[in-house]
């Protein structure tokens, strides 16, 4: 539950910048945080793939009463995390805008997607420390100081953007702004969690040592969760490229706010990942498979029963929970349709979501990354290429109601 919580405010976290930028900006500016989405999943992939590499190791420690060797992998995530939010901000930074050119962005929308993004490449380091800061907790069984960061990151979102935005009339800088100061009080709040959990107590000086065994061990289980991300940005990449192609920026817009509504639907599937994972690896380390098994279904189960309430206010105020971003018709009309279509692929994201968390926990991460890439990329270009070649904009809606499921049969089968 605290989990849950947690997502709520996170996501409520996002559509408070998505309703800043579509209502008291401008449509252009709301297509510029979509086309800004595929590059910070990549950032959010880096984070989350170092810290599911941790947890993967942590938490097993833990189980088999080991905690000092606990420490020395989150002290060895910690080095990796360091030298990739160096390389990644370097990236994010110089590479921002020829990417979101790429996806047919120009002039306004272009210039917002750069401006935000200048911002978010200088709090990558911050990023990616409360992923591992959040790890450490919820390994511990603590998921309520990461709901309690989260309720304070919205608290202080929703001051900051009508300061930066309206009083300042920064525009989207005062987004960008107002995220990096709050990840940074964010973070001190669970830093400071950190060094009042158990964990502490086993704490010494001589367990941080860098050690590159480590560091493999926590690559090996991190880094396909990272791909595995990346392959949701490729995904919104091809997504964002064609409707800007078939519809115009305005339908890049209604879809921004769409994936708004579709995260808020999604949040009970995203804790019931943390929940499976740390359940999971605590019975994995502990060599206890029939709760594996047990947790495994009962997530399931649990998630689509809660997901069908989201599936019920799709498709009542489908229309109305658009406008309230963005009320330009064409974005409206968009997005309403895009909801739609999302209604109906819902519950496979249930699936998707816990068999890759019970695979991560059991350390085989190899198999959701592989099943992505290709429905993710592979699959999803060739589908969207060739039937909107035929349908036009029809096709890209035929593309995302069919391949979800198909993911589904070989995630489920696996798991």
């Amino acid at each position: 539950m605290p989990a849950s919580i947690g997502f709520i405010f996170g996501t409520l976290y996002n559509v408070v910048d998505t309703y800043f930028a579509g209502s008291h900006i401008s449509s252009e500016a709301l297509a510029g945080l979509t086309y800004t989405f595929p590059l910070y999943l990549i950032m959010m992939a880096f984070g989350n793939g170092m810290a599911t590499g941790v947890g993967a190791l942590f938490a097993p420690a833990l189980g088999s009463a080991n905690p000092k060797k606990g420490i020395k992998y989150i002290y060895n995530g910690l080095i990796l995390i360091s030298i990739t939010s160096i390389l990644l901000g370097c990236f994010l930074w110089f590479f921002s805008k020829p990417i979101i050119a790429l996806m047919g962005a120009e002039g306004i929308a272009l210039q917002a997607g750069i401006d935000y993004m200048k911002i978010i490449a200088l709090a990558v380091p911050i990023s990616l420390l409360s992923f591992l800061l959040n790890t450490i907790l919820s390994a511990q069984g603590d998921t309520k100081s990461f709901r309690n960061s989260v309720m304070i990151a919205f608290v202080l979102n929703c001051a900051l953007d009508p300061l930066f935005i309206i009083y300042f009339d920064w525009g989207v800088f005062g987004l960008a702004w107002a995220t990096f100061i709050v990840q940074i009080i964010s973070v001190l709040y669970l830093l400071y969690k950190v060094y009042k959990s158990p964990i502490i107590k086993y704490f010494n000086k001589s367990l941080l040592v860098n050690n590159i065994s480590m560091q493999m061990e926590v690559l090996q289980q991190g880094f396909p969760s990272t791909l595995n991300m990346i392959t949701m940005s490729g995904q919104i990449f091809i997504m964002n490229f064609y409707v800007q192609k078939y519809a115009g920026e305005s339908a890049v817009a209604g879809m921004g706010a769409a994936f708004r509504v579709e995260q808020l639907i999604l949040i009970p599937t995203l804790a019931l990942n943390i929940a499976t994972m740390a359940i999971i690896g605590q019975n994995f380390g502990a060599r206890k498979f029939d709760r594996i098994k047990e947790t495994f279904k009962k997530a399931i189960i649990l998630g689509c029963l809660v997901i069908g309430v989201g599936v019920v206010m799709i498709l009542s105020f489908g229309e109305q929970i658009i406008a309230f971003f963005d009320d330009t018709p064409a974005v409206v009309a968009f997005g309403k349709r895009y909801l739609h279509f999302s209604a109906a692929i819902i519950l496979s994201y249930v699936i998707t979501n816990v068999s890759t968390a019970t695979m991560q926990s059991l350390q085989r991460p190899m198999i959701p990354l592989v099943i992505s890439v290709f429905r993710r990329i592979i699959f999803l270009f060739i589908a969207i290429e060739f039937l909107t070649n035929k349908f036009g904009i029809d096709g890209f809606f035929y593309s995302i109601l069919i391949l979800p499921w198909i993911g589904v049969f070989f995630f489920a089968w696996f798991a």
